[in-house]
């Protein structure tokens, strides 16, 4: 089986990988331990702007993180392109990228991530 590709982002200093399809229409099964989030662009053009669980119109994208994202009381995230949705021009599978926090777990976000449940 041919292995499915996406672009490393990384969404509010969170590495996540990026698709312009819909899940559904991957080549393999997302694994299992793997959040997924749909992003809207804006009416006026094509940039991406909100963050949610699943998009009707205006599909953008789809995200698929190691860590939830808490997307709130509202359900969704606003968010701007060029601050919070940085592309970093790394191609990988999702067996690259599990590897790759694996590897690069960083104590760190590990403590900033106890706080925040504190």
């Amino acid at each position: 089986m041919e292995r499915e590709t996406f672009e490393l982002y990384e969404f509010k200093g969170r590495k996540v990988l990026f698709t312009p399809a819909r899940a559904g229409y991957l080549k393999e099964p997302v694994p299992e331990g793997l959040y997924k989030y749909e992003i809207r662009h804006s009416d006026e053009g094509f940039e991406p702007c909100v963050l949610t669980e699943y998009i009707l119109v205006n599909h953008y994208g789809t995200i698929f993180s190691r860590v939830p994202i808490d997307l709130g009381n509202d359900g969704y995230i606003d968010f701007s392109e060029d601050i919070d949705f940085i592309d970093l021009n790394q191609i990988m599978t999702f067996d690259e990228y599990l590897n790759m926090l694996e590897e690069n777990y960083d104590f760190k976000e590990q403590e900033m991530d106890m706080k925040m449940i504190r």
